[in-house]
């Protein structure tokens, strides 16, 4: 029994271990990492409202929203039954999130600059900042205010997700 209950857990974490961001990245938008498994992202944002997505070979995709925080999340799998990995954040205009340095939305441009320094200015524009991170990138969308002042509209955090091999998943 002890030995059947060992091999049964183990069962669990190779499944749970489907998928997970190709280098650990570091950055956040307030609670939520790429690479994180679908129970995580509930454990800290609660039940969010699921969409399907789409669905090819050797890729299922689901697309969660949380409203309250206006955020969009794309979970990813390699197939129909796997623990789905967070892929990406997108936060939108009314989100209250913030990086792990402290960015959200309404930031200006020079918050941004000051807070990433050349990882910003390496591929900003006037309108977007993409920023190459560690094991992700942050796309950074900026708009005017009254002033002209460019500040922070939506933020999408994101990392390749890669899969391990489905031959050590089934049963």
């Amino acid at each position: 029994m002890k030995q059947r209950l060992s091999v049964w857990v183990a069962g669990i974490l190779l499944v749970a271990a489907g998928a997970r961001a190709l280098e650990p990245i570091e950055e956040r938008i307030g609670p939520l990492a790429p690479g994180m498994f679908s129970a995580e992202v509930e454990r800290a944002l609660g039940a969010p409202e699921a969409n399907p997505g789409a669905e090819e070979p050797g890729r299922v995709e689901t697309i969660w929203h949380y409203p309250a925080q206006d955020l969009t999340l794309t979970l990813v799998a390699s197939r129909q039954g796997l623990v789905p990995t967070l892929e990406s954040i997108v936060a939108g205009r009314a989100s209250p999130l913030h990086t792990t340095r402290g960015i959200g939305i309404g930031s200006t441009r020079a918050d941004v600059l000051a807070a990433y320094g050349e990882q910003a200015g390496a591929m900003g524009m006037d309108n977007l900042l993409t920023l190459d991170l560690p094991g992700g990138y942050l796309d950074i969308d900026l708009t005017p205010d009254a002033t002209g002042e460019r500040r922070v509209e939506r933020m999408v955090l994101s990392a390749e997700v890669r899969f391990t091999d489905d031959e050590e998943l089934q049963d």
